[in-house]
Parts: C-alpha cells; sequence; structure tokens
C-alpha cells in the first residue's frame, strides 16, 4: 500500500516537471493577439474568369506591435495561386482556399491562420460572335448567317445553338443559314442556347432594311441621346429625336448624327439615305441655313415631296431649309472629303479623320452649321433634330416621296357679330387623305362644328382653322373678329383690295381690285373710289407731298432722279430724312387695315422703320402701329381701323441709316365701306 502510495506521488511530480517543462519550450497564446485576429470565413462566390481581390489584413498584440499577416490562395487540386497586385485569377472551377497567417513569438517561431474558401462557378452566359446586334443592308440583298456562332468564357463548344428569323412575326425560312431581306422593315433574328453550366442564350438581333422607328426599337448614339418622339416621323409617328444640338453650339464638329454602332452589312452600298427635319420653332427661325461644308462625305440633299435642292445662291454647300419640313439627306458612302484636313478650315479642332466605305453608322462623320438664313444673319443656338427612314441604296433616285397635301383656303379674313352664324368649307388634295378637322383658337369667341357651321359667341377675335387628318402641319384658317350686336362693321364683302405690283385688272366696280401704281401712273393722288382718296407721297406722316410720275417712275426730286422714289411700281427707296409715306383718306365712313402681302417684304427692308397712324379730324394722331423696326410681313399686319370722312389711314416708311434703303412690294391695304349691324 505505501508503494503505490510512493509511485502515485512520484508520476504525479513528474507530470508536473513535465508540463513545466513545456511551458518553457512554447510560447504562450498571444490572447490579444488572437483576439484581434478577425476574419470573415464566410464562403465567397466568383464567376468564372474574373479576378478576386484579397484585403490585406494587420493585428495588434498584447504589446502593442502589429503583425501583418501572409496571405496564400491554393487551387481546388492543392497547387498554390499567385497573388498580383492583391488579387488572383482562378483558371479552373471549383473551391480556392485563401489563408491568412500571423507569426509572431521569438523570432516569428508561433503562427495563428484562419481561412475562408472562394467557390469560382461558370455564371457567364456564352456570347454571340460573327454577327452585330443592330445592322442594316439593302433591300433586296442576301444577309449570310454562318458566321453567327456562341463562345463560350470556358471554351467550350455550344452544340444546342438555335438560330431562327423572323419578319412582323411571321418565320423567314432559312437555306444554308442565309435569307434575302426582300422586305422594307426589321428582322428579327433569335438566338439561344446553353452551356454546360446551365447558363442560357435568348437574346435577339435585328437586320433593317429600313430604320423608321416604328418598331419601337432605337440604335444607342454613342455621341448624343436619342429618343423615340411621336411628334416628328416622315412616315408613321414615330421619328427618332437626336439632342445633338442641345448645347450653346452653332455648329457640331467630330459627332455623327446616327451616331451607333449599327454595322452596314452591305458594303458595296453606294449610299446612306436617311430624313432629318431641324425643328426651330422653340428658337423663333423660320427658315434655317444648313452648312454642310463641315460634313466629312458628299452629301445630296432633296425636298419633302421630292426634287434635289439647290444650293444656297452664295455657297455651293450650303442649303436653305423651311423649319417645318422634313429633308431628304443622301451621304455618298464612297466620295469621302476630308474637309477637315484642309488647311483653311484649321478651327475644326480634333475633326475625326473621314474614311471611305464606313462599316459602322458611328464612322460616317458629321459637323453642320445652323444658321438663320436671313442676310447677315446671326447662327442659331440650339434646334431639335429628328431623323427617319435610315437605309441603305444604290442610287440616289430610288425614293417613294410623299405627295404633299394641300388644304383649300377658308376664305378671307371676317368680322361678325355676336349671335351671327356662318358655314366655312375646306377640302384636302390628293382625295383619300382623311378630310379635314374644324377648330377654333378661342371658343369663348367662335365655335365650329365639324360640319363647319361656325358661331359667333363673343365678342373678341378666334382663329377658325381646317386641319387636314392625314398631316397636321397642313391647314387653313381665316380670323375671325366677333363685335357686339348692333356694332358697325367694315362690309367685306365690298371691300376694295389695293394690291401693289400684283398681276390684276385696274381697279373697277365689279372686282374691287385697286391696283396702287396702275393708278399712281394716272395720277399719284386718286380719287377714282367712291369712298376714298389715296395718295403715294413723301416727306412725313404730318407733312407729305405726292411723288411725281415720270418714265414709269415716281419721284420726290423729279428734275434730278434720286432720292425717295418708287421704281416700276415695286421697289420703293428711301432716306432717313425723306420718308416714303401711302394715305387713304376716307370720302366717307370706312374701314381700312394693311394685310400680308403674299410677295413679302425683300430688300434692304431690315433698315427700315414702319409706323402706322390714324389721323382724325381735330389734327391729332391715333396710334395704330408703333413704329417697327426690321419688319417682316406679318409685322405690319393690322386689324380693321375705323375713319370717319376726313381722317386719314397713313403708313410711314423710313431709312434708319444715311444711305438709301428699300423694300420690295408696295403693301397690301383693303379698304370697307361700313355696315351696320341689325
Amino acid at each position: 500500500m505505501k508503494n503505490k502510495t510512493r509511485r502515485s506521488v512520484l508520476m504525479t511530480t513528474l507530470l508536473t516537471l513535465s508540463l513545466f517543462a513545456g511551458c518553457k519550450m512554447t510560447a504562450p497564446v498571444d490572447e490579444v493577439l488572437q483576439e484581434n485576429f478577425v476574419i470573415d470565413t464566410t464562403t465567397r462566390e466568383l464567376s468564372y474568369g474574373e479576378s478576386f481581390t484579397v484585403e490585406p489584413f494587420s493585428a495588434k498584440d498584447k504589446d502593442g506591435a502589429w503583425h501583418d499577416a501572409v496571405i496564400t490562395v491554393v487551387d481546388p487540386d492543392g497547387n498554390p495561386c499567385e497573388v498580383v497586385d492583391g488579387a488572383f485569377t482562378p483558371t479552373k472551377l471549383g473551391n480556392y482556399t485563401v489563408t491568412y497567417t500571423i507569426n509572431y513569438g521569438e523570432g516569428g517561431s508561433q503562427q495563428m491562420t484562419k481561412s475562408f474558401i472562394v467557390e469560382v462557378k461558370d455564371l457567364t452566359a456564352p456570347v454571340i460572335e460573327g454577327f452585330s446586334k443592330d445592322s442594316i443592308t439593302t433591300l433586296g440583298s442576301t444577309v449570310d448567317l454562318s458566321s453567327l456562332k456562341l463562345v463560350d468564357n470556358l471554351d467550350q463548344t455550344i452544340g444546342n445553338t438555335e438560330i431562327s428569323v423572323t419578319f412582323n412575326g411571321e418565320a423567314v425560312a432559312l437555306t444554308d443559314n442565309k435569307f434575302v431581306a426582300d422586305q422594307k422593315g426589321c428582322y428579327v433574328i433569335s438566338v439561344k442556347g446553353e452551356d454546360s453550366s446551365g447558363n442560357k442564350v435568348d437574346e435577339e438581333l435585328q437586320v433593317f432594311t429600313i430604320i423608321d422607328f416604328e418598331q419601337g426599337r432605337i440604335q444607342e448614339n454613342i455621341w448624343y441621346d436619342m429618343e423615340i418622339d411621336e411628334s416628328r416621323a416622315y412616315h408613321g409617328n414615330n421619328g427618332a429625336k437626336v439632342h445633338w444640338f442641345d448645347r450653346d453650339v452653332t455648329y457640331v464638329n467630330d459627332g455623327s448624327l446616327l451616331g451607333s454602332d449599327t454595322t452596314i452589312l452591305d458594303l458595296d452600298a453606294k449610299y446612306l439615305s436617311f430624313w432629318v427635319y431641324f425643328d426651330g420653332a422653340n428658337t423663333g427661325f423660320e427658315q434655317l441655313l444648313i452648312q454642310t461644308k463641315y460634313t466629312y462625305f458628299t452629301t445630296y440633299m432633296f425636298k419633302e415631296y421630292g426634287g434635289e435642292m439647290e444650293h444656297y445662291w452664295q455657297w455651293d454647300f450650303a442649303y436653305e431649309m423651311n423649319q417645318d419640313n422634313w429633308y431628304r439627306m443622301v451621304i455618298d458612302l464612297d466620295e469621302c472629303t476630308n474637309i477637315c484636313k484642309d488647311p483653311k478650315y484649321q478651327y475644326i479642332d480634333g475633326a475625326k479623320e473621314a474614311k471611305p466605305n464606313p462599316t459602322t453608322f458611328a464612322d460616317v462623320m458629321f459637323g453642320f452649321g445652323l444658321w438663320d438664313s436671313g442676310i447677315g444673319g446671326v447662327p442659331v443656338d440650339v434646334v431639335d433634330c429628328y431623323i427617319d427612314d435610315i437605309r441603305l441604296t444604290n442610287t440616289l433616285d430610288d425614293e417613294v416621296y410623299n405627295e404633299e397635301i394641300v388644304v383649300s383656303s377658308l376664305g378671307a379674313d371676317r368680322t361678325a357679330q355676336v349671335g351671327d352664324t356662318f358655314n366655312v368649307s375646306a377640302t384636302v388634295t390628293p382625295e383619300g387623305n382623311g378630310g379635314v378637322v374644324y377648330s377654333s383658337t378661342n371658343e369663348e369667341v367662335a365655335t365650329v362644328t365639324q360640319d363647319g357651321l361656325v358661331t359667333a359667341v363673343g365678342i373678341g377675335q378666334a382663329e377658325i382653322r381646317a386641319t387636314s387628318v392625314a398631316d397636321p402641319r397642313k391647314s387653313s384658317k381665316l380670323v375671325l373678329t366677333v363685335l357686339e350686336a348692333g356694332a358697325k362693321m367694315p362690309d367685306e364683302a365690298n371691300a376694295y383690295h389695293i394690291t401693289g405690283n400684283v398681276s390684276v385688272e385696274a381697279w373697277n366696280e365689279n372686282s374691287k381690285y385697286y391696283n396702287m401704281f396702275e393708278h399712281a401712273i394716272w395720277d399719284p393722288v386718286c380719287g377714282h373710289s367712291p369712298i376714298f382718296n389715296m395718295q403715294m407721297a413723301h416727306g412725313s406722316y404730318e407733312n407729305y407731298s405726292p411723288l411725281t410720275f415720270a418714265d414709269g417712275q415716281l419721284f420726290a426730286d423729279l428734275e434730278n432722279r434720286e432720292g425717295t422714289r418708287i421704281n416700276g411700281g415695286w421697289q420703293c427707296f428711301m432716306t432717313d430724312t425723306d420718308a416714303l409715306v401711302f394715305a387713304i383718306e376716307a370720302k366717307e365712313n370706312v374701314f381700312v387695315k394693311t394685310k400680308e402681302n403674299p410677295n413679302g417684304l425683300g430688300g434692304w427692308v431690315s433698315d427700315t422703320v414702319w409706323t402706322i397712324l390714324r389721323k382724325n379730324l381735330d389734327g391729332t394722331y391715333t396710334e395704330v402701329l408703333a413704329a417697327t423696326q426690321n419688319p417682316t410681313v406679318a409685322t405690319i399686319t393690322t386689324e380693321w381701323t375705323e375713319l370717319q370722312a376726313g381722317e386719314s389711314y397713313i403708313i410711314e416708311v423710313k431709312s434708319v441709316c444715311s444711305d438709301l434703303r428699300n423694300f420690295e412690294n408696295i403693301p397690301y391695304i383693303d379698304v370697307a365701306p361700313v355696315l351696320v349691324g341689325e
């Protein structure tokens, strides 16, 4: 019993000595370092082909010293992977082990490790190669799909690829992976497939013979935003609004109006044709000068209803365009001008060099200049630009142009009294275009039914319009002025129309036309009308004298034949000290107005000031039209002004500079007897 006790004590002593000896050989665990060694050990998921970034890690021990973790990565087979710049790229599928190791203790003899798994999976679907997402070809060409294939990221063969073609939802037969694009519009190529990891491809490619945006599809412009806009289209309802000028610019360099990566399949195609619409309504211009000298390919322009446009009269690289029309632009894909490299135009900085036979829309470079078309006009700031009906073609004249729709006149502007009714009627040519819709701009003044019955309901003014159903840009109108019941009104049915230089017969009782200059030849002071006298004079509105006739002209200075004068009945000259005056004196109570001249007001009218006044019986003046500089025809159009017998209606036109200035076409004036309402 004693021996057993001794052995037990000896064993205990030896075990204690052994443990004491072990503490001397192994450093104790640094509990602070262990507490700070915090690594997220959850499994990560990574798609094959992507790189994985391994974040560095450091931890502080109980003495305040920092220890940087050593990072190692092994692949699914246990082989080490190289970590470059803190990242590694898996080369196979499976689990990669990322290990953080911290060495501590004397000489770094002790270690702490923590690991996590990066599970690399094939998460990427195969990609389509050998064919573009968006392409365009000429109508009737053969489209070859034999180069179209699915390529997997693991270089696996996709053996179950399905390719089909539809047009407007109807299947198109493939022969040797080819089909003929013989219809206008968009062919849709459906590509389906699946790799061994179950990643599926189900995509649609597009081949256009014409891009008209009716399909609701749009190509992404890599320079400027594009959107489908229902307010502008050449055919149908949808056009593409290109935010090309949505900057404070007047021309665009090194950009593309089409601007997408749409592939040109038919590289033998001669021309790229599309319709373009520059809308300046928001900036107030009526006509636009588009300068194609900034365009890097030979360019042709055609009018909306057919016919090639002539160049602007001053330059052979500019076209004058109306803001409410479509124009067909044709780019010669063979003839690239590289005008951007011309030393004369070095201010076109950074212009991209153009190359013939471009392969995508993005290679078709533009740099248009847009200017107000007025003589000496100022460049416009911003216009809205639309495109439609893009296609490839081999001839300039194979376009089928829209036929212009014309809405017939609703008749002359008129005056009515509250409660009056009358009928209007307008027709559309050519026939079969849906007729017109009638409308009133102010239904508190006048209403109109779709049968054309107009009812005057309140005092004021309204436009009665007839608008084409097929082309809302086309309309006709009359301005209706409504007076109170029983008011005096101009007897427009018996009005005298003083027409100036227009081929109409001289005034007579039947036609009521009154050719101003023919009367002036007889006598510059004309009194042939029973209701008014007329003078063409010079001086000022307060003091004027009749012009003198000689040799088919009227002169202020007959002896020297210079200064204020009217040449040939249409070209009117004046100075800043001697105005040209047109005066209508009422013989009885009448109404007078100036109206729009279809011939316009050409010449240096921009250097003239127009003033229209009524001279009252007491010798005072009432302003009809305030002094107006640089007028347009519409600017000098006035409402009816009532004159009592002996009062005058006076138009004064004066130059704003010391040089002689002129305008072309004598103003139009209407004089009407007074009609007293019941």
